[in-house]
């Protein structure tokens, strides 16, 4: 589709990106993975992270901002996270809303089984609403995640809050279980699974905000943060790695989703943010 006046097209590399200008925020999205990489709401701070030495080539995902794992979280199935972060999406529909804008995009080559879209609305929060629909005459198994890298002032003075009670999988133990008390510090790298459907506030008092992950269509809770475990990422500058924390809206092993010939899932989340 034709952009209207409020999107303007820019080139990042091997990448296409959008930015979105509104009067309640500023979005910037990469075509390559539908992948939102910016998201500032006026007079605010981007509430996302983005690696500056991400990788800009076509076909390699993007490290930062909101990837698409799809149709498969992790090792769920091949290749790791899927193959939506590293397709090549197109605009489908565009619209100003009363207070921001709304977005819908969809893969240029869909598959033959299933289809899917990403839909965005934004003014002073980001709702970001990935469907998928089964084209297939048999059950489709589906596990996928909105990988949010959140922009934080120091991941080791943030907490989160909203997990207490929760079961987890420590992914760094071999999936050992534990049982979440109270809010989540966070010493050293995480790699978790928590079994959960609410949402989680990040208390980021270096930034002096806190930051809102709400969800839907959703059983699992990802927490990641690599802290200095860092030779394995080429695409992550040292000095900037204490400023994100992933909160991801999932569906993994603990609730992987099948649907039936016909039917559609949507796993959404919506990030909003406020002062100290």
């Amino acid at each position: 589709m034709a952009l209207p006046a409020w999107i303007q097209s820019r080139r990042w590399g091997e990448h296409e990106l959008l930015e979105v200008q509104t009067e309640a925020a500023t979005l910037v999205l990469s075509l390559s993975g539908a992948q939102v990489l910016s998201f500032v709401p006026q007079g605010q701070q981007d509430l996302l992270w983005w690696s500056s030495t991400s990788l800009c080539q076509q076909g390699k995902p993007i490290r930062g901002g909101i990837p698409l794992c799809w149709p498969n979280f992790a090792d769920a199935g091949e290749p790791f996270h899927g193959t939506a972060r590293t397709r090549l999406w197109q605009l489908e529909h565009a619209q100003l809303l009363d207070v921001g804008a709304s977005l819908s995009l969809v893969p240029v080559q869909q598959d033959e089984d299933k289809a899917v879209r990403l839909q965005l609305e934004f003014g002073a929060r980001l709702s970001v609403s990935l469907t998928t629909r089964n084209l297939d005459e048999v059950p489709l198994s589906l596990t996928q995640a909105l990988h949010s890298y959140l922009r934080v002032g120091d991941w080791r003075q943030i907490s989160l809050h909203g997990l207490d009670g929760c079961l987890w999988l420590n992914k760094l133990a071999a999936g050992t279980e534990r049982r979440q008390s109270g809010a989540l510090h966070l010493a050293a790298a995480i790699d978790a699974i928590f079994q959960h459907q609410g949402a989680v506030q990040i208390r980021d008092p270096q930034l002096q905000r806190l930051l809102t992950v709400r969800k839907a269509g959703s059983g699992s809770t990802v927490v990641w943060q690599p802290g200095d475990n860092l030779a394995s990422f080429k695409d992550v500058n040292a000095a900037e790695a204490a400023h994100f924390v992933c909160v991801e809206a999932a569906n993994t092993l603990l609730d992987p989703v099948v649907l039936q010939p016909g039917q559609e899932w949507t796993l959404q989340t919506v990030l909003e943010v406020e002062g100290l």
